[in-house]
């Protein structure tokens, strides 16, 4: 069919003014706008317009129709305020039209995808008219942003957690100078992402840690985090696009000095792998020369050599003191977990839990301290210490962790939970079976083995950490 729009001159002969055919009519001339090729910008203009009058014809016959009817003009006037020959005042119009049919539709009823397009007009008219600059630099109205987070956070708590919600989140922290909120919004929009949704949020991920401060602990939560970026896509190309294009040059210094760290810092195969090729990246983006780059040189771990002596454990008897000793404990939590783990703990879930990632979010503080894994020693007695220093014990699963660790530190484990009389809180990153010596009445499971469920999860895990507070 040449004229696609033709159909609905047909269906008004039959019926004329029906706010059906005109809602169908609204939603095909956005589609036109959308999806037509060599389109010209008075022919999308054209195209918007009428959708405009149709929807607004729908909505003046058939209140019923409410949500549909400004579900899509919500869309058009957005697009509308995007054309180029749009004047700011005209385009400033046009968005709040869209926030207001986007709050109407929400209204009526709770839908995701409005949500979003509600977040995303709140963050353009917050920055207006640098609607597409990144950071609270480009913020002239912050309201804006906290009005995008509460409707955020209302579906949120309604409904769960998506890909676009966990993204829509971190770009508005992001705006509002929140980086590490951002972050880890961005770290659970990576989770619940597919391939190719993963590579736009990898951007805005690292952008995100590059605006912390350059710690120690912030370089080697970045090396973690690109370590689990590469192999969620099986590949380094990310690397390439490591931040927005425009921020490049802002951010290489960083980078550079990123990179300088990582060359005292015990990195594993992989991670060698990804620091080699970062640098070969930024050969090309920068004026230093190979001979400069020689310099770096990185090490790789020797710890997958290690094998923990029984014998000697057996020598080195735990000591964990009851509860009734302790009148407040130092940090809500201590993680025992497996060293090929600990990267990816401390990355994902410990900075996760240690975020108010919603209004009525808690913030838990993990034991600092974390286990060394050098010699049987270091593992029983950082293991020993960071659970005396702690309220609760998280125990992470894994094949690697029950095959290595856990010989040496089940009787830790074990003792813990006769002398306290505590739950343990076990979470599960492989599927595995729970060791026997751990009874079921002692636990609450956490099953992280589906990454598109660790976000729910790891809330269920704060309710159960804020529930086990409350009880005692």
């Amino acid at each position: 069919m040449k004229d696609p729009l033709s159909v609905f001159d047909y269906a008004n002969a039959e019926h004329a003014d029906d706010e059906i055919v005109l809602n169908r009519k609204g939603k095909s001339l956005l589609f036109m706008y959308k999806f037509r090729s060599e389109t010209m910008e008075h022919e999308k203009l054209g195209y918007l317009s009428e959708a405009d009058k149709a929807l607004s014809l729908s909505l003046s016959l058939n209140p019923r129709l409410n949500r549909l009817n400004f579900s899509v003009r919500i869309n058009v006037y957005f697009e509308m305020s995007s054309l180029k020959h749009t004047s700011n005042d005209r385009s400033y119009d046009l968005l709040q039209k869209a926030l207001e049919d986007g709050k109407a539709a929400i209204l009526v009823n709770l839908k995701g995808k409005d949500v979003c397009k509600v977040a995303e007009i709140c963050q353009r008219l917050a920055k207006f008219p640098k609607c597409f600059s990144y950071g609270p630099k480009a913020v002239t109205n912050k309201e804006y942003l906290h009005t995008a987070l509460d409707y955020l956070n209302q579906y949120i708590c309604a409904k769960g957690q998506t890909y676009f919600l966990a993204f829509a989140i971190g770009t508005i922290h992001f705006d509002m100078g929140e980086f590490r909120t951002a972050l880890e919004w961005h770290k659970r929009a990576f989770l619940l992402s597919d391939y190719k949704r993963a590579i736009g949020n990898v951007r805005k991920l690292c952008l995100c840690i590059l605006n912390l401060e350059e710690t120690a602990s912030v370089y080697i939560e970045f090396i973690n985090a690109l370590t689990f970026i590469a192999s969620k896509l099986d590949d380094l190309e990310f690397v390439n696009d490591l931040v927005p294009k425009s921020h490049w040059n802002e951010c290489l210094g960083k980078l550079l000095r990123f990179l300088d760290f990582l060359k005292s810092f015990p990195l594993t195969t992989k991670q060698v792998e990804i620091a080699e090729y970062l640098k070969n990246v930024l050969l090309k983006k920068t004026l230093i020369t190979a001979r400069q780059f020689r310099k770096c040189q990185y090490t790789t771990s020797t710890r997958n050599d290690l094998e923990y002596e029984l014998k000697t454990a057996s020598l080195l008897q735990p000591v964990i003191e009851p509860e009734s000793d302790h009148k407040d404990f130092e940090y809500d939590y201590f993680a025992v977990m497996s060293h090929e783990s600990s990267g990816w703990i401390q990355c994902f879930l410990q900075q996760q839990l240690s975020t108010q990632m919603l209004y009525n979010d808690k913030k838990f503080t993990a034991c600092p301290e974390a286990i060394k894994y050098d010699s049987c020693s270091t593992l029983l007695e950082t293991t020993i210490n960071g659970i005396n220093k702690s309220r609760n014990t998280i125990l992470v699963l894994s094949n690697d962790f029950l095959t290595s660790e856990w010989s040496l530190l089940k009787s830790i484990i074990t003792e813990t939970l006769q002398r306290r009389h505590v739950i343990l809180l076990v979470i599960s990153l492989e599927n595995c079976n729970v060791p026997p010596e751990i009874e079921s009445e002692h636990l609450l499971y956490f099953d992280f083995t589906d990454e598109k469920n660790i976000p729910m999860e790891i809330q269920n895990l704060k309710l159960a950490l804020l529930e086990i507070d409350n009880f005692r």
